[in-house]
């Protein structure tokens, strides 16, 4: 009896710990010619199946000759105010950052459009922002293969330990 206890109790407070997470994601978007790179990472509160909002590295590339490739970084600059994101666009040595008012879907459009993206495909854009997004929320909200309807999934790797 004595062990059991003592096993629930070990459960119990491992299911109340916070658990840190770091993942990579690639997706490929077919139509539009890009293929999605996403580092992200955060803490899950004990508890909860998914972050409040983990941070991410959103590396676009093209396939083929179209497009250039370009990264968005979204960085939690004050942990006590979880409002104040800030996200980066990084194409070449130009940076472009923007305030917590503006969210991703507000500018990959037309960033793919701008950086040579021709037959960039909404749907495609927009189930990339769910994927970027899904990996920062942590492992459970992260898009896995036959989970995606327009991209491809190619690889996901929950427990990276790389760059």
């Amino acid at each position: 009896m004595r062990k059991v206890s003592l096993l629930v109790f070990l459960l119990f407070l491992t299911a109340c710990a916070n658990n840190s997470f770091r993942t990579r994601a690639v997706y490929v978007a077919p139509e539009s010619g890009f293929r999605l790179e996403v580092v992200a990472w955060g803490e899950v509160e004990g508890g909860q199946d998914i972050a409040n909002g983990g941070e991410f590295d959103a590396h676009f590339f093209p396939l083929g000759r179209e497009g250039e490739p370009f990264t968005f970084e979204w960085r939690l600059p004050d942990q006590e105010d979880l409002s104040s994101y800030v996200l980066t666009l990084q194409r070449g040595d130009d940076r472009q950052t923007y305030g917590a008012d503006v969210y991703l879907e507000d500018i990959l459009e037309d960033t793919l459009y701008s950086l040579g993206y021709n037959n960039a495909q909404t749907y495609e854009a927009q189930e990339a922002i769910f994927a970027i997004y899904g990996a920062a929320y942590g492992p459970k909200a992260t898009v896995m293969p036959g989970q995606a309807k327009f991209l491809e999934v190619v690889e996901v790797e929950l427990n990276y330990k790389g760059n």
